[in-house]
């Protein structure tokens, strides 16, 4: 291949059949319906000396064996390295149970197997395969998309809501490729905002970034995907003053969302021939110590019978049987959840992945301090280990820290948001430097 950033894109349906269970806020529903086709679409990067790929699957989450397992299928199929594939979901909350955990049902492992992965591995050979000599170009706006969903109640608890003086981020972001004779190649929107317009609703459907990303398609007569950024404590900004409601609401929420990312798009000045690079290492974020053994078994019985419980109540008991399981297997204790992290860049655009829905004051911090001019973090990346706070927010409580703390039998420490944006930037500088080199 010739020297010089190449693009390829491949798209391929992963629309579950009707009766499907959906995943999402009210767990165990059956699909009803098909409102618009759930896709994976498949960016493919090289450069003649380093390749990566991008893929966004319209799922809710998906767990870090099955993505580690597929980025190396990916792998085995195209050639490219696993450790540059970068597996997202972005986040609906109406599509299948691709991944789901105590009080959130049972993961739909036929159609991780039978639909999910060839559907990836066709997109991502196809993406392979189409590769071309590419310019970049990039436009960004402000979206009133999202808004911070801790919502403050009277007493001082917090619940899922909207927040209007809570930290979210506006800015949405349209990157760009075009080939060198100026042949659209594919668009690449990333915003932060979780996917629960229509939380409860029985059809399928991408939510509002579906509607968001079709009308940017419509414009720009190419191919536009969407990369969801920090989501864990910013939610739709729906007119009921909610953070979930139905069908109609995330279409009307869409078509808000497609204007600004057609006005995003609209003020990319122009297109440059760019680099591509690449960086690798360990992100170590510190534990707690793991609870003791009477300390588990006292919890497990004040929640009584796992058989009657539901939602969190049953997490929480799920978690207290890991820390009995953790001691009597003996096993030494961990000190830090090891992340084996990779960031790209595309020139002046570095895409840092999360396993984490993490919230909006985290990633606000890495850009402002990256060196990079764009710098697009991405959740549910790789996996997913549940909500990731900041350290302010432990204190508030609410339903993103109960999950945090009851996701595993080990808790992250209430400071590993400064242990992530550090680790991140020091990643990102040495790319940096390696890039100007």
């Amino acid at each position: 291949m010739d020297k010089g950033l190449h693009v390829g894109t491949g798209r391929a349906t992963i629309t579950p059949p009707i009766g499907t269970i959906l995943y999402g806020y009210a767990p165990g529903r059956p699909a009803e319906a098909v409102h618009d086709d759930l896709r994976v679409t498949c960016i493919a990067f090289s450069d003649g000396s380093e390749q990566a790929m991008l893929i966004s699957a319209d799922i809710c989450t998906y767990h870090q064996d099955r993505a580690d397992r597929l980025r190396r299928l990916v792998s085995d199929q195209t050639g490219m390295p696993a450790e540059n594939v970068i597996f997202c979901t972005t986040h609906t909350h109406s599509g299948p149970a691709a991944s789901a955990g105590a009080g959130w049902g049972t993961t739909h492992e036929d159609y991780n197997r039978k639909l999910l992965e060839p559907a990836v591995l066709e997109a991502s050979q196809n993406a392979c395969r189409s590769l071309k000599p590419a310019l970049v170009g990039v436009g960004t706006c402000n979206s009133q998309t999202g808004i911070n969903r801790r919502q403050i109640e009277r007493d001082g608890t917090v619940t899922l809501g909207q927040n209007p003086w809570g930290p979210y981020d506006p800015q949405m972001t349209v990157v760009s490729f075009k080939t060198t004779d100026g042949e659209p190649i594919a668009n690449l929107v990333h915003y932060c905002c979780h996917g629960t317009a229509a939380g409860n609703n029985p059809e399928i459907t991408r939510d509002w970034s579906g509607p968001m990303v079709d009308c940017l398609e419509r414009h720009s007569g190419s191919a536009s995907v969407f990369f969801n950024g920090a989501i864990g404590d910013v939610g739709p900004r729906l007119p009921n003053g909610l953070t979930t409601g139905d069908l109609q609401a995330a279409l009307a929420l869409g078509a808000r969302a497609g204007f600004d990312a057609v006005q995003a798009y609209r003020r990319i000045r122009d297109y440059r021939d760019v680099h591509l690079n690449t960086i690798r290492g360990d992100l170590r974020l510190p534990l707690k110590p793991l609870a003791d053994r009477d300390t588990a078994i006292k919890a497990i019985g004040e929640l009584g019978d796992p058989t009657r419980l539901t939602g969190m109540r049953l997490r929480e008991y799920d978690k207290w049987e890991k820390v009995l399981r953790e001691h009597e297997q003996a096993k030494p204790q961990r000190t830090h959840r090891v992340i084996q992290q990779t960031v790209v860049a595309v020139g002046p655009v570095v895409f840092v992945p999360f396993p984490f829905e993490m919230f909006a004051e985290i990633t606000l911090r890495i850009r402002q301090l990256s060196p990079y001019q764009h710098t697009l973090c991405l959740s549910n990346a790789n996996g997913s280990f549940g909500y990731f706070p900041t350290r302010d927010q432990y204190a508030r409580g609410g339903y993103e820290i109960a999950i945090s703390r009851n996701f595993d039998c080990y808790e992250l420490v209430e400071q590993a948001d400064d242990h992530a944006v550090d680790q991140n930037l020091l990643l990102l500088e040495q790319l940096a430097d390696l890039s100007s080199s």
